[in-house]
């Protein structure tokens, strides 16, 4: 859930894999039983989506992951004695192959987001307010 372009308005992406007319069945259900301004559903070929995430790996192993950090483009959060917190940003494939490959690494923990979506098209959410 998140702010968006609409004062006292909130942002909540799900992300369902169905066939098309369950989701469309699912998205009237959620604006008949929920009180929600508005609920829309799309394709992934019809947004630009991004998850980001966490991961908390030892120290003493992030000197040696210099070409990692460049290849996907990881952020350093914070640096302490024990652990470094890297954040990256990317679709969900790209995340979890991230993840497999710093499991090699000695990942201790790592938390995820939930997808952020935009539509693709020149409308936004607020197109017929």
């Amino acid at each position: 859930m998140s702010i968006c372009e609409i004062e006292n308005m909130y942002r909540h992406t799900i992300v369902v894999n169905d066939t098309l007319d369950q989701v469309i069945n699912l998205s009237a259900q959620i604006e008949k039983i929920i009180e929600v301004y508005k609920c829309c559903y799309h394709l992934n070929e019809e947004i630009i989506f991004r998850q980001t995430a966490l991961f908390k790996i030892p120290t003493a192993l992030f000197m040696d992951m210099e070409l990692m950090l460049r290849q996907n483009d990881l952020k350093i959060s914070e640096i302490q004695k024990e652990y470094t917190i890297l954040q990256a940003t990317g679709t969900d494939d790209e995340i979890v192959s991230l993840t497999e490959r710093l499991k090699q690494f000695g990942l201790i923990e790592f938390v995820t987001s939930s997808r952020i979506a935009l539509e693709k098209s020149n409308e936004g959410f607020c197109r017929e307010i």
